[in-house]
């Protein structure tokens, strides 16, 4: 088959990327300020040659300094897409040949550009996001199926369908490093590695996130010229649905009034 990997959520490991990463002292917004936070996360960072988990919740949270989202953008060896739900309807989402209208390059300014006119940086930076789920799959076991983690657990209807993995199947690094179609399907398969899925109830957003490794037929991880794992990062978003549409314009114009107050208290400070 083209997917293999499997593992049971993990509450706790929701709980600890909730607290650590989006309100804790060591990595999110209380009790420290910006210099002291931005210096603890370098050194943590750069301490640790593996992207952990709560690494890629911040990163995927959509808040987290330039350092660690540069080193999480470089990790995808493979292909980025970011579908809309509407995808699943598109009989061209995935051309016969050539890349799909949605595998774009990630970079470091479109990321942080994406961050700030979505609203779900500011969403996070507000403990407006909801971690729905957040689960390492790497280490499971490949026998079991994982079919119920392609799509969201609250919304069945945003999912990860076999078009996209018999897309990422077909792409292999060539001895260039870039990546190339080459309908490989017997020889490569895909594994589900993390899943992640995020509400952002400021913008109305809700996000499932999967990475998947290339690997073979026998199960060894494809790598590419440099050495590097073959890494996909999958996006499927929908924005504006029910009563989040009402709800979230209730909370954005809360949180311009809050901004706005805040901003008229700064300035009084300075003018003392």
């Amino acid at each position: 088959g083209l997917l293999q990997g499997d593992c049971p959520a993990s509450p706790s490991l929701q709980r600890s990327i909730s607290r650590d990463s989006f309100g804790g002292t060591d990595f999110g917004f209380g009790g420290t300020d910006f210099g002291s936070m931005r210096n603890s996360f370098r050194n943590r960072v750069d301490q640790s040659t593996h992207l952990s988990l709560l690494i890629y919740g911040r990163f995927h949270g959509m808040i987290i300094g330039p350092v660690a989202a540069k080193r999480c953008i470089e990790s995808f060896t493979g292909r980025v897409l970011s579908l809309p739900s509407t995808y699943l309807h598109n009989s061209d989402a995935f051309p016969a040949r050539g890349l799909s209208p949605w595998d774009t390059p990630l970079s470091l300014s479109k990321y942080y550009f994406e961050a700030l006119f979505s609203l779900t940086g500011l969403s996070t930076l507000l403990c407006l996001t909801d971690i729905v789920e957040a689960c390492d799959l790497d280490d499971l076991d490949s026998h079991r199926s994982p079919s119920h983690f392609l799509k969201s657990a609250i919304v069945p209807e945003l999912e990860v369908d076999s078009r996209v993995l018999q897309y990422l199947a077909n792409y292999s690094a060539d001895n260039r490093g870039t990546m190339s179609n080459r309908a490989r399907v017997s020889a490569h398969s895909v594994k589900l590695v993390r899943k992640f899925e995020f509400l952002f109830r400021l913008s109305g957003t809700r996000a499932v996130i999967l990475h998947f490794k290339s690997v073979t037929g026998a199960g060894e991880v494809v790598r590419d010229s440099k050495g590097r794992e073959v890494l996909h990062c999958v996006e499927v978003y929908e924005t504006g649905w029910g009563y989040y549409v009402a709800h979230s314009m209730l909370l954005q114009v809360g949180a311009v009034a809050g901004l706005l107050c805040l901003g008229a208290a700064f300035k009084s400070v300075l003018k003392k």
